[in-house]
């Protein structure tokens, strides 16, 4: 494994190009977004005690938002949320020009990251299997 070059080092996102660097923010987006909702959804249906409930989503999130920043952070910065991407804008950490790519690749994340979840049931069992069966439409 080659060190950084020394111009690069302590520096997030400068060894990546723009493509990697969006499709890792709206993976990482959609993937805290899903685990948010999941963890809500499973909470809710495992238990009525609501500091209960309450306290499993968190760990939940807590611990998907460890793992996504330790993996994701080097390539995107792991913002995960426009207000932050906002911050990094106005700090300098990142370009304006790419302000409004993160955006869009953080709402599109969150987008799909909120539909994951809700297309199966706490059961387990997905809403609409695929088949032929005209009773069987998207959602």
């Amino acid at each position: 494994m080659t060190a950084a070059p020394l111009a690069q080092r302590g520096k997030p996102m400068s060894g990546f190009d723009p493509l990697r660097r969006l499709v890792a923010e709206a993976l990482g987006t959609g993937l805290l977004v899903a685990t948010v909702v999941g963890s809500g959804i499973m909470a809710e249906t495992l238990t009525h005690d609501t500091a209960l409930a309450l306290l499993g989503n968190t760990l939940a999130t807590g611990a998907m938002l460890v793992v996504l920043i330790t993996i994701l952070g080097p390539i995107s910065g792991a913002h995960f949320n426009p207000a932050v991407s906002l911050v990094f804008c106005l700090n300098r950490s990142l370009p304006a020009r790419d302000l409004p790519a993160y955006i869009a690749a953080q709402f599109a994340g969150g987008v799909a990251g909120t539909r994951s979840p809700t297309a199966f049931p706490a059961s387990g069992r997905p809403i609409c299997r695929a088949s032929s069966s005209p009773s069987c439409s998207a959602r």
